[in-house]
């Protein structure tokens, strides 16, 4: 009895055999050894803590640039009295893409910023995979520290205006910006 079970799965074995046109154990040899080349597995490092926080440090520096730039950019230029009477005109002026898209132009501005940015991570994520991780890490920090810096700047430029105005104008008052 036993041997009419097997012989199906010997002819079964033997048929595929013959179509593959190899031999019907051949299935269950051990492959002769391919290549190094092609038994290398590309390896992609690990995302360590530190490209992290540096990726991380690099948004927050770019959220608060941004953030101020256009706040600066979209702020009324002209300051009035409480009554209505006209102080003085204090326009807030981008320094860098502004020469390209115009001194008010805030979406201009931040869009090239954008673009800027993007360029950036997609250098600094090249070189991470490539194996440079210390100066990807360093590329993002150099400009995010740029973008925190100038942030900051913008933050204290725009809490300090009311108090030039009031000193250039020597009026004591609130001031109305429109």
């Amino acid at each position: 009895m036993a041997l009419s079970t097997d012989v199906p799965k010997l002819m079964l074995l033997i048929a595929f055999g013959l179509v593959s046109q190899t031999h019907a154990l051949a299935q269950f040899q051990p492959l002769p050894d391919e290549p190094t080349a092609l038994r290398q597995v590309e390896k992609v490092p690990k995302r360590d803590w530190l490209h992290f926080a540096s990726e991380a440090y690099f948004a927050g520096g770019t959220m608060v640039d941004m953030k101020t730039t256009v706040d600066g950019l979209e702020r009324p230029t002209n300051a009035y009295t409480t009554s209505g009477k006209f102080l003085m005109s204090w326009p807030m002026r981008e320094a860098g893409w502004a020469r390209f898209v115009g001194d008010r132009n805030a979406s201009g501005v931040t869009s090239l910023n954008v673009l800027a940015d993007l360029g950036v991570d997609v250098f600094s994520q090249r070189l991470y995979r490539g194996g440079h991780r210390r100066i990807a890490v360093l590329v993002l920090v150099v400009k995010a520290t740029g973008h925190w810096y100038d942030g900051i700047n913008n933050m204290r430029a725009l809490g300090g205006i009311d108090k030039r105005v009031q000193l250039q104008t020597g009026y004591q008052g609130a001031i109305v910006w429109r």
